[in-house]
């Protein structure tokens, strides 16, 4: 049950090896550093994100068990739309006020201007992320840890490091086909793992009541 936050996390070192060695060959330095802080900052937000809905698995896993459907319906509600909210917010901040949270880790002129650029594009999915790591903890506390563990597989080990590597062959300056990586990846996870919550959710309360 614990496999796919694993999964999650322990990847999290894997991911910023394949970042770092792309930017480093494509940008430089410079580029590095830039990414160093997107990285901590998206670290940030999913451990933000993560605590919030692994609170409420307790809540629905137990009246899950018990038959209480209208609580469980109304835990993942308010979950979903918690972490929705907060993605959302991320997500502004990130468009609207980038260099906001860049100040917080360096006063390089230069390193600000080139993570606020990015960060536009790095991002860009998180309006929906939201979404993603709530469901995807909402899956354990519903018994339903391989559907779990796939849509983590599924974002950093099948999607963002293959994408990482093939989209600077196609897309110009390379850098902007790295970076560009994460969003595509974020989007087609989220996108997946919404689909398969309403189809897993719908089947597992029909099987229950009946």
């Amino acid at each position: 049950m614990g496999l796919s936050p694993f999964i999650m996390q322990s990847t999290e070192s894997l991911i910023q090896i394949v970042f770092n060695t792309s930017l480093a060959k494509y940008g430089g330095d410079l580029y590095v550093a830039a990414m160093g802080i997107m990285s901590s900052l998206m670290q940030i937000f999913t451990l933000l994100l993560q605590s919030f809905a692994q609170g409420a698995q307790p809540i629905i896993g137990y009246n899950f068990g018990s038959g209480d459907f209208a609580r469980v319906k109304s835990t993942i509600i308010y979950c979903s739309l918690f972490c929705a909210v907060f993605g959302l917010a991320m997500w502004s901040i990130a468009v609207f006020l980038p260099r906001l949270p860049v100040l917080i880790f360096t006063n390089n002129a230069e390193l600000i201007a080139l993570t606020s650029a990015l960060m536009n594009i790095f991002f860009m999915g998180t309006c929906i992320y939201g979404f993603q790591l709530a469901f995807q903890q909402i899956f354990i506390a519903l018994g339903q840890a391989k559907v779990s563990i796939f849509i983590a597989v599924l974002r950093k080990i099948i999607l963002l490091i293959p994408l990482v590597y093939a989209l600077p062959a196609f897309i110009r300056p390379k850098t902007g086909g790295v970076i560009l990586a994460e969003p595509i990846a974020d989007t087609l996870a989220a996108l997946t793992c919404c689909i398969l919550f309403g189809l897993t959710v719908k089947r597992l309360l029909v099987i229950k009541k009946t």
